[in-house]
């Protein structure tokens, strides 16, 4: 998307499942102005199928090998167009369908990095935020 916000990239391998859930939650958003890029890692999982089958388009779908993780969080950055990246993995989602504009409401043009605290389910239904300590000097 020319001009996007926000570029979310996000990366997967064999976990389709994983996949939809945060698809599902970067469609839900309200916010016009993102791209989503996702970084499959060659799945064999039919994870394309899996896309197709909610009618979602993505900007950009890479399905190829890596070597892991951060090699595939690369790639999406050298195809990221939008001010800012966030990375959200196959598995995580967004709070809300808001969630990004109250983000952008924050946003000021001298800030280089936003990071805040993460929500965490447990397997055991335990909920409870996680709170990020803050960053060391950028």
């Amino acid at each position: 998307m020319k001009g996007a916000i926000f570029s979310i990239i996000t990366v997967v391998k064999n976990d389709c499942v994983a996949l939809t859930e945060t698809i599902k939650s970067i469609s839900e958003q309200k916010c016009e102005s993102l791209e989503h890029i996702i970084v499959d890692g060659s799945s064999d999982d039919e994870c394309l199928k899996g896309i197709k089958a909610l009618s979602y388009q993505a900007e950009h779908y890479v399905h190829e090998e890596d070597s892991g993780v951060y090699d595939a969080m690369n790639k999406g950055l050298l195809l990221a167009k939008g001010k800012w990246v966030y990375f959200l993995n196959a598995g995580d989602t967004l709070c809300d369908e808001h969630s990004l504009n109250e983000v952008m409401k924050e946003i000021k043009e001298e800030l280089d990095f936003i990071y805040c605290d993460v929500y965490r389910e447990s397997d055991s239904s335990v909920k409870k935020i996680w709170i990020q300590r803050a960053p060391y000097e950028y």
